[in-house]
Order: structure tokens, then sequence, then C-alpha cells
């Protein structure tokens, strides 16, 4: 980026995905964090005498306890990265990211995404227009819902059956096409008009 006006852009993709190369640096830093906060919670080095020589790296992977130390922290590990995940996803909401973005990721559906971080997709986008279908005797209204990153539909169909989608869907026309078969589906028949 040349300029700094141009640095604040978003970029797309937003990134690559790992090689496996990456990951497994990743896998090693993440062993030899786990290693070096073992030895805080080891009984075996808190039990060492002060004073006396600290065991080698290559002796402790020898103790059974200490690989247990080790198995502790690791344990440790999954519950750190979801409390990271959740700060770091709200400042990504707060920064323009979507759900669809957020779960892509994380690996999720953007539904996911929405379930483990509720709220953080706070900024405000244009809404497009909200979409009325009347077709089968019915009428629904197709609209977007910024706040779940999807679109969404209510209606009452010809029987007079009255229902709302369940879920936001990613485009209007997959609203539209949901919306549609609830009031196919709901259509009065010409045997039903004559009874």
């Amino acid at each position: 980026m040349d300029n700094e006006e141009g640095f604040w852009r978003p970029v797309s993709p937003a990134y690559v995905e790992p090689g496996a190369e990456q990951l497994e640096q990743l896998r090693g830093e993440i062993y030899s964090l786990a290693w070096n906060h073992a030895g805080r919670i080891s009984a075996r080095l808190a039990q060492q005498p002060d004073g006396t020589k600290a065991p080698t790296r290559e002796a402790l992977r020898l103790t059974q306890d200490y690989t247990l130390s080790v198995l502790r922290m690791l344990r440790e590990v999954g519950p750190a990265a979801d409390a990271l995940a959740v700060e770091v996803a709200g400042r990504a909401g707060s920064q323009g990211a979507t759900y669809v973005q957020l779960g892509e990721a994380w690996g999720i559906t953007r539904q996911s995404a929405r379930s483990r971080w509720p709220g953080v997709t706070r900024v405000m986008v244009p809404v497009p227009e909200a979409t009325e279908l009347l077709m089968a005797g019915g009428e629904v209204r197709v609209s977007y819902h910024p706040d779940e990153s999807g679109w969404w539909w209510i209606g009452t169909a010809a029987n007079r059956r009255h229902e709302e989608a369940d879920e936001t869907y990613d485009t209007r026309e997959e609203a539209l096409a949901r919306a549609g078969a609830f009031l196919l589906a709901n259509q009065i028949t010409d045997t039903e008009e004559t009874k």
C-alpha cells in the first residue's frame, strides 16, 4: 500500500490458508510454551533443593511426572484460544467483519459464528430494500438483517397460515426460494375452494 489512506481499506481475501509448515511451526511453539509453563507447576522441580542444578530438558523429557505436567498445560490451550477468539472476533466485528467472514476464519458456518460470538458485528451497513413476493394467493416480505448478516422472510399463505424463517440465508434469492416454497405448500387448491 502506497499511502496511509490505502492502508486502512480491507484486503480481500483477508488471509492465506496456513500451510503444513506454518501449522507445524505453530504446534512446535505451543508445545514449547506448554513445556516452559510446565516447569512452574511441576512437583518435581518444586521439590528440588535450592542451589542444586536444574535437570536438563532431555532428562526431564524422560520423567513421567514432568511429561504429565506438560500435558496438563496443553489442556489449557483450547480454553485459552477460545477466550482469545472472543476478544479477537469482537475486534474484527467492530472493524466491519461480518458473521460470514468470522465463520470462514474459524472454519464454521455464519450461523455458528453468530451463536459463538453473539452481537460482535455492530457496524451499521446500508440495508438493502425489502422484497415483497405475491404468489399462490399469499404474500411474504423478504428483508436483510445486518446484525445477522443474512436474509429473512415472514408471510401469510393463501390458507391463512402465518410463518417466518427459522434462520437467515446468505442470499436474497435463497430466502425468496424458501418463502416461495412456503407459499406453494400452503396454497388453496380448486377442490378446497369448492368446499
